[in-house]
């Protein structure tokens, strides 16, 4: 029903923008520094993004972020034509 992971990345780690048609994604910064959708975000914020919703990531610092995505959906990562 959810997926859940710990992900860990390096400072200047980039992941490209995507979206979710159906799954919810929840992520928790449980260590460092990340930006957003040029918002950055800090150990303790939990980010909230809805199906459609676009972001990418970039590491400011070391990070870990514990990530929940419901419901768990094969296939329901779409990366961003930009």
């Amino acid at each position: 029903d959810i997926e859940i992971a710990v992900k860990y990345y390096d400072c200047g780690d980039y992941e490209e923008s995507h979206t979710h048609k159906i799954a919810t994604e929840l992520t928790v910064l449980i260590e460092g520094e990340a930006k957003m959708n040029d918002t950055i975000f800090r150990k303790g914020d939990i980010i909230t993004l809805l199906p459609g919703d676009e972001t990418d990531f970039y590491a400011l610092s070391k990070v870990t972020t514990v990530v929940v995505k419901y419901p768990s959906v094969k296939n329901d990562k779409y990366i961003s034509e930009k």
